[in-house]
């Protein structure tokens, strides 16, 4: 179908939300009935701005509202683009959408949410929500996720993500059992918990204050500046770097072959490595370190 003029102007210039598709169609009668005129154009042009994936029948939609895909075609089986605008406008001004378990594949944009809820769905991806600060998505399908600019916390556990970007304001990341390879240094993440993934490194977290990274793949880990509590059993780690904050470290089943004096550290947890010999922890106060190779203990106070 070709538009004519106007509807093309208002559609390429004009409308690019709903605030102002208000504000236009509000302005003037002329308008006004400009708007009324191609409302089906206007509701299609929104639905695609606002990634409505209308063609997907367990979109958030129709599964969230308990309705049919094919309540939204007519009698010629073409689709109700006004009707179906209606059924996304719904949820449009609701700050906290909570979907669990609703077999949802996919969701659309809400500028106005700040918190999503929706663990055990089959989301394959997920779209930028500008205003979301806490995302809240386990047990799903997930095999990627974007940038999401407000964001402070993720939760994303039992997903298929491979990667994950810099999130500028996030602070706490929970993201075990995934397929994660690599994960970028995250400017203000104060928590990481990745257990059960892929990771052979991991970068420096100016800001982290604990790690949590049982079963992964990880050759080393570097001198985390503010980083108080380590856990990483079950990985591949033949050293250890000297952690000047660290208060808990506990790695058991690595291939430990020597460990450093941690100035700050009471609680040691290393069973199952290679150890040979361990050095007086002027802190230390627990120590947990069967099945290694030590041949002599050193006399700790605080023990």
């Amino acid at each position: 179908m070709t538009l004519n003029y106007d509807i093309y102007y208002l559609l390429t210039t004009q409308i690019n939300s709903i605030e102002d598709l208000q504000n236009y169609c509000n302005s003037s009668r002329i308008f006004t009935k400009i708007c009324q005129k191609n409302k089906s154009n206007i509701a299609k042009h929104l639905l695609h701005i606002y990634q409505v994936d209308y063609k997907d029948p367990s979109n958030f939609i129709y599964n969230y509202n308990n309705v049919s895909i094919q309540d939204y075609r007519d009698e010629n089986n073409k689709w109700k683009y006004v009707s179906l605008f209606l059924l996304y406008f719904q949820n449009y001004k609701i700050l906290s959408i909570e979907c669990k378990r609703k077999k949802i594949t996919s969701f659309p944009i809400y500028p106005n949410m700040t918190y999503f809820i929706g663990d055990h769905n089959v989301l394959i991806s997920f779209p930028i929500q500008p205003n979301m600060t806490h995302f809240y998505g386990p047990n799903n399908s997930l095999t990627s996720f974007p940038i999401q600019p407000e964001m402070v916390y993720f939760y994303g556990s039992n997903n298929l993500l491979t990667s994950f970007p810099i999130q500028p304001k996030m602070i706490y990341f929970i993201g075990f059992h995934n397929s994660l390879t690599s994960f970028p240094t995250q400017p203000k993440m104060v928590y990481f918990s990745g257990n059960n993934n892929l990771l052979t490194s991991f970068p420096i977290q100016s800001n982290m204050t604990k790690f949590i990274g049982f079963d992964n793949r990880l050759l080393s880990f570097p001198i985390q500046p503010n980083m108080t509590h380590f856990r990483g059993n079950n990985n591949l780690l033949e050293s250890f770097l000297i952690q000047p904050k660290m208060i808990e470290f506990e790695a058991n089943y690595n291939v430990l072959t020597s460990f450093p004096i941690q100035p700050e550290m009471t609680i040691f947890n290393g069973t199952n490595n290679r150890l040979t010999s361990f050095p007086i922890q002027p802190e230390m106060t627990i120590f947990n370190g069967t099945n290694n190779r030590l041949s002599s203990f050193p006399t700790m106070d605080r023990i």
